[in-house]
């Protein structure tokens, strides 16, 4: 009997305010690859990111439309938001200070929170695989 593969993504905070805001040039996108997930894929929202998401769509639009995407996104199956540790703070702090200007802290977080992960795909950033600890290359991903 074959076991399905499960694909664990990391959201990244750009990922999760185009399937927020409907006008987003990356909205149909972003609606497409989330719709063609399966039962056993799940997304993993650092909550630092979780919070920057909802910040920035509080800010540009209003905070009923994020209160309101926090909701669907705390209450699907699909979506797990969860806090960092130390460890991964750490790591992405080290990464951050080797990054360029137009890099911020939570692409380092993001970056650096598979560390323990054995295949990755990163909503919004890029395509890994990796063993260990990785900081992986943009590659033209949903951003």
């Amino acid at each position: 009997m074959e076991t399905e593969h499960k694909l664990t993504i990391i959201a990244d905070s750009s990922a999760l305010v185009s399937l927020i805001v409907i006008t987003d040039s990356n909205h149909d996108r972003a609606t497409q690859f989330i719709e063609h997930l399966t039962p056993v894929d799940s997304v993993i929202i650092p909550s630092e990111i979780f919070a920057e998401a909802l910040n920035l769509v509080g800010k540009k639009f209003r905070h009923e439309q994020a209160v309101q995407a926090a909701y669907s996104f705390l209450e699907a199956e699909l979506f797990t938001v969860m806090p960092s540790t130390d460890v991964a703070r750490m790591k992405a702090l080290q990464l951050y200070d080797t990054l360029s200007a137009g890099d911020s802290y939570t692409d380092a977080l993001v970056w650096r929170w598979p560390t323990i992960m054995v295949r990755m795909q990163f909503l919004g950033l890029m395509t890994c695989s990796a063993s260990k600890d990785i900081a992986c290359p943009r590659n033209g991903g949903l951003r």
